[in-house]
């Protein structure tokens, strides 16, 4: 004859320790913390002292992550079509009870939440910088926090703006102490205008910069120390 129902044990480390019972909390903590595949062992006993043998067994399966969704949207202005890619993982080091990605959702310059996972931007009457956002969702209903990217489209392709000169840009080897120290030229080789050419390509020089609106860079009005010999070197000072 039974002495009736008394109470029931559990152990959450396979048998080692017992606790009595009729209710176990699993608690989780920040970025997945206490996540894992559980095993819950019980067991009960009567106002007899009877013990239930063998104990009962299960598993408690929590997924407390995150999803974690990246993007492929490229960083530099574009002048195409852009195809942006989402990528979703929802994953823990040494965890194998996360339930995976289920679902992910984007939105293009605050319009409405679309699921899916790439999005186009087109190109044609569409320029400016539009703003994605997304988020991912997992099988155990954990929502990503919203995070997001942009695409840059330009009607025109970038160009590489000009720069202030420097000597050896012209021509006239490296600079030394604000001196620039040229090499020969050979005769056949010289421009027209002056030893070495060093003048024509002076003032070609200072056309270019003129029409990009670049402050020119001048050889100072009377050079000193000047040599013009053949088989010397082409010095001058510089302001």
């Amino acid at each position: 004859m039974s002495g009736g129902f008394a109470k029931t044990h559990y152990s959450r480390d396979d048998g080692a320790t017992w606790a009595t019972g009729d209710t176990v909390t699993y608690r989780v903590w920040k970025r997945g913390g206490g996540s894992g595949v559980h095993t819950l062992l019980y067991r009960s006993t009567d106002a007899a002292g009877n013990l239930e043998t063998p104990p009962n067994n299960c598993e408690v399966k929590i997924d407390a992550r995150r999803p974690q969704t990246t993007d492929d949207a490229p960083p530099a202005p574009q002048i195409h079509d852009v195809t942006v890619h989402f990528s979703a993982t929802d994953s823990l080091v040494g965890v194998t009870a996360c339930s995976g990605v289920k679902e992910t959702w984007y939105s293009v310059d605050g319009g409405d939440w679309q699921e899916g996972t790439s999005v186009m931007v087109t190109a044609a009457g569409n320029e400016g910088l539009h703003r994605i956002a997304c988020y991912s969702v997992g099988n155990a209903g954990n929502a990503e926090y919203v995070r997001g990217c942009g695409v840059l489209i330009t009607g025109i392709e970038p160009v590489r703006r000009a720069s202030r000169l420097h000597p050896r840009h012209l021509g006239v080897g490296s600079s030394r102490r604000g001196r620039a120290v040229g090499r020969h030229v050979p005769a056949e080789r010289r421009g027209p205008s002056g030893e070495n050419g060093l003048e024509s390509r002076f003032e070609s020089t200072w056309a270019h910069q003129r029409s990009s609106g670049i402050a020119p860079l001048r050889p100072s009005a009377q050079p000193s120390g000047c040599s013009r010999s053949a088989t010397q070197s082409w010095a001058a000072g510089w302001d």
